[in-house]
């Protein structure tokens, strides 16, 4: 097999695995907020509904960095390909850290919780930004290295 065809052949798995992984990444997305407002209606009622429909937001930038990537996955390169597959892995694992914490709130000591608040902030955080990098990721390539034009020279 000549190395043109592995390199095509490479391309095309990482873009399967991509898919994959932002398919995975709408799906959590879209089970987030009930979790999110199931675990403070428990603890906080007063505060659930806003909650619930601060990660809305998320849900949409998820559809949103998954309809680019499927319309620009032909043209990106391997290398980008590469830092969005593991930029997806890493907004995966930012939605089991809130999950978890939110569940030994109660069982567990306080030097444990101690630390779980600290990497669930850490995650918060991530579950806002990791999108918008997916999606600079996504379009970066694209926009700025003349793949793509909005407007015409």
């Amino acid at each position: 097999m000549s190395d043109e065809v592995q390199n095509q052949n490479n391309h095309q798995n990482l873009i399967a695995e991509i898919e994959n992984k932002i398919q995975f990444l709408v799906m959590i997305a879209i089970f987030f907020p009930a979790v999110m407002y199931y675990f403070f209606n428990i603890y906080d009622r007063s505060n659930a509904d806003k909650v619930a429909l601060s990660y809305v937001g998320i849900v949409a930038a998820y559809l949103v960095n998954y309809i680019f990537f499927e319309t620009f996955k032909s043209k990106i390169k391997t290398n980008i390909l590469k830092k969005i597959n593991f930029l997806a892995l890493i907004g995966i694992s930012t939605f089991l850290l809130p999950v978890i914490y939110l569940s030994l709130i109660v069982t567990q000591p306080s030097a444990l919780l101690f630390m779980m608040q600290i990497l669930f902030k850490i995650s918060l955080c991530g579950l806002m930004i990791v999108p918008i990098l997916l999606f600079i990721m996504i379009l970066w390539p694209l926009v700025f290295c003349g793949k793509i034009t909005f407007w015409r020279r």
